[in-house]
């Protein structure tokens, strides 16, 4: 009922505060909010964020929690790899009219028989995770028109990628 409720509210496009942002910029807001996390659990954040990408639209403070849930997910799933095996990528792109966000882990990936449930509200592999994470993250991007998709990259390890309309000719609020 909480997560209908959301949807509910994040759909109603007029209560959704949009504004101009620069994707890059979130991307290091959050590298940089866990930077000591990331050091406390010996793993590297890495950042490869393309020049000259254009804004998007979207929540400036939303996109900075569902890059935020996704880069702690990967840290968790890295928790049982060697130390120096552990690193989240955060990299941006223009993939025609969509600025995309992708974060990648080099964990074990996501089990194949549990990939078509983990947006699922209440859904859950953690022992102490409640299944909001990423059912939240799919709701606040839908509700800029944006996607949230995740899929497993051939050589290990799980690949979320956000896509959000590139607003053109616009400078960031």
């Amino acid at each position: 009922e909480v997560i209908h409720r959301l949807r509910g509210m994040l759909q109603k496009r007029d209560h959704v505060v949009s504004e101009t942002i620069d994707v890059n910029e979130v991307a290091q807001d959050v590298a940089r909010l866990l930077n000591s996390e990331a050091n406390t659990r010996n793993m590297e954040v890495v950042l490869h964020l393309a020049a000259d990408l254009p804004p998007a639209r979207a929540g400036r403070v939303e996109m900075q929690q569902v890059l935020l849930n996704l880069m702690v997910n990967g840290m968790d799933a890295m928790r049982d790899q060697p130390a120096g095996a552990r690193r989240v990528t955060v990299a941006t792109g223009l993939t025609g009219d969509h600025v995309r966000v992708t974060v990648s882990d080099t964990g074990p990936g996501i089990p194949e028989a549990l990939l078509a449930d983990i947006f699922r509200p209440f859904f859950t592999t953690k022992e102490q995770g409640l299944g909001m994470g990423l059912a939240l993250s799919r709701s606040l991007v839908e509700a800029y028109a944006g996607t949230l998709a995740a899929e497993n990259q051939p050589g290990g390890g799980a690949l979320f990628t956000v896509a959000l309309r590139a607003v053109r000719d616009a400078q960031p609020s």
